[in-house]
């Protein structure tokens, strides 16, 4: 394994935007880490893998042609880590720093979100992005920050940065969008759930429509807003007078958004927290669409079933989603342009006893029925 050298560009930011001009140090050496038992992540492209060491922390990454370089030395508590589309950058969340790891303390980078950027294996650079707060040692982060997805055109990425408490996390953290390219972030919510199916970019990548509000519970105080990158501005698509939505799905083709709601006037505070099948708030919900630019809304269709998750295939011609059929939960498509859906074959669970945490459920499994997905 070969050990290159680095010029590390450190670009310390502030909440909403980078507070400093980049400051070039000199170019350090960082020694070699020695991969045993590590955790493998290939760029879409194929050309770059990480290794992270999940004993003694650190990450290498190594170019498909064999030439391996130490991003992060020994002792990193490496976070999130994600590939754009496009294999150019590479995110990656530090957690903070082992103290132990002594020899090589003075090579540790902060904590926060920093970025590789890869165009050949002789030309990387690497900044960070968004310092976090961090203990009196200054070697851990006090706060945490979760990466979420990009953008289709791969230069956009919105997270979450708030409280390192899970149970604080758990009621929702302030939701970011941060521009790779401009190196800038934006707040678009003070509070939002780390739902993986709680946002969802617009085909151009223009947009981000998201479910917004805090606490825990899916059943109370949410409202669907939308992210507009030309407007740079955030507007409200259904507020929690009308709905209380959740999982959202942007067509591909762009003309209609697909999302879970409840109706605000079947819910309330008292059943917030209860969990199983007798709440009448799980048991309303439904999936509705939303034209984006009229912001009507509608019902998918006249069933009086719990249906929740929406899912669109690749081509935004049909339309995925769960729904509850007697004792079992069944993944269920419906064809644009038409009012008849269908069930998938051989996609349906048992009905669980518990409508997941607080009435945000994993379907995953069943999700993994959707073809191409």
């Amino acid at each position: 394994m070969s050990v290159r050298t680095y010029a590390l560009v450190l670009f310390l930011c502030a909440q909403s935007a980078c507070a400093t001009a980049p400051q070039h140090i000199e170019a350090t050496v960082l020694p070699e880490i020695e991969i045993d038992d590590s955790l493998e992540l290939i760029s879409p492209d194929g050309h770059w893998e990480v290794l992270l060491d999940s004993e003694v922390g650190g990450m290498t990454l190594q170019a498909a042609g064999g030439e391996a370089s130490n991003l992060f030395v020994p002792g990193t508590i490496v976070g999130d880590i994600t590939w754009s589309p496009d294999s150019r950058y590479l995110l990656v969340v530090v957690q903070g720093f082992d103290p132990a790891a002594e020899d090589t303390l003075t090579l540790r980078r902060s904590p926060g979100l920093w970025q590789v950027e890869l165009q050949t294996p002789g030309d990387t650079s690497i900044k960070q992005l968004y310092a976090s707060a961090t203990a009196e040692d200054g070697l851990t982060s006090v706060d945490a920050v979760h990466l979420g997805e990009w953008s289709p055109a791969g230069h956009l990425l919105f997270f979450w940065h708030g409280s390192s408490s899970a149970s604080l996390q758990a009621d929702g953290l302030p939701l970011w969008v941060l521009d790779v390219d401009a190196e800038r972030a934006k707040q678009i919510a003070s509070l939002a759930l780390p739902n993986p199916h709680y946002q969802s970019w617009a085909p151009d990548g223009q947009a981000l429509v998201f479910t917004s509000g805090g606490y825990r519970s899916a059943l109370i105080d949410k409202q669907l807003k939308l992210y507009d990158l030309a407007a740079n501005e955030v507007t409200t698509l259904v507020s929690g007078d009308e709905q209380v939505p959740g999982a959202v799905s942007w067509s591909p083709v762009g003309d209609v958004i697909a999302y879970a709601a409840v109706p605000a006037e079947i819910t309330a505070i008292d059943w917030a927290d209860q969990m199983d099948w007798a709440n009448p708030a799980i048991l309303g919900r439904r999936i509705y669409l939303l034209d984006p630019a009229s912001g009507d809304y509608w019902r998918l269709n006249d069933v009086g079933a719990y249906q929740d998750t929406p899912v669109w295939d690749e081509q935004g011609q049909i339309l995925y989603y769960v729904q509850r059929t007697g004792d079992s939960i069944t993944l269920m498509h419906m064809e644009s342009g038409t009012d008849t859906a269908g069930s998938v074959p051989g996609c349906q669970v048992p009905l669980p006893s518990t409508v997941g945490y607080y009435g945000q459920p994993s379907w995953d499994d069943l999700l993994a029925c959707i073809p191409g997905d």
